[in-house]
């Protein structure tokens, strides 16, 4: 270090006071609280997506594809293992939920 730059840090009263360090304290942590779930919502519109499904002989073939997952399904009867009824009509799916109880 040069002297000059030495007389600096000897005189400069913020170069020369050692730094003090904070005490460490321990830190309270809050129980993780959950957030409330909000009520789930129907989609009120899906979009039918494409799917692709190779085959080895002919070409592979394009299908319409729906898929619907949420919990607004088992708030509406749609539990997790139940059977459920599809009825097709032209330009309509009725799901039915046929659980047993």
């Amino acid at each position: 270090m040069s002297p000059r730059l030495s007389n600096v840090v000897r005189y400069v009263s913020t170069l020369r006071r050692a730094r003090r360090r904070r005490a460490w304290k321990p830190v309270k942590r809050v129980a993780a609280r959950r957030k409330k779930s909000r009520p789930a919502r129907a989609p009120q519109v899906v979009t039918l997506s494409s799917r692709r499904i190779p085959r080895r002989t002919m070409p592979e073939a394009v299908v319409p594809y729906l898929r619907l997952s949420g919990r607004w399904l088992a708030e509406h009867g749609f539990a997790i293992g139940t059977n459920v009824q599809v009825l097709v009509e032209q330009s309509r799916v009725t799901l039915i939920s046929r659980h047993e109880g």
